[in-house]
């Protein structure tokens, strides 16, 4: 197999590392959810607020407390496997260029 095809299917299992990193973080985070804060957050919600860059989902109380919903490997593993596919990428296109 040649070099060119290792890094861009590597950079193709990387690009899917990051799909099931943003899904399973909006599953999990519940960004999705149809239902009302309080019966996910808990206590008296007084706003919810969500980004999608870095994703995050908090649950902010009236107290002034907040609690994020989202686990703490989503973004991390989010971004470094979208940098490792770009990464791959310009080395099998830098690869393919060579004679």
């Amino acid at each position: 197999m040649s070099t060119v095809r290792k890094l861009l299917l590597s950079a193709v299992g990387s690009f899917l590392l990051a799909v099931v990193a943003l899904v399973v973080g909006v599953e999990s985070g519940k960004l999705m959810s149809l239902r009302p804060a309080y019966e996910y957050c808990g206590g008296h919600v007084r706003a919810l607020s969500s980004h999608f860059v870095p994703l995050t989902h908090q649950c902010l109380y009236t107290d002034g407390t907040s609690r994020e919903l989202l686990p703490v490997w989503v973004n991390p593993l989010l971004f470094v496997s979208l940098a490792a596919t770009l990464v791959l990428i310009l080395l099998a296109m830098r690869a393919a260029n060579r004679p």
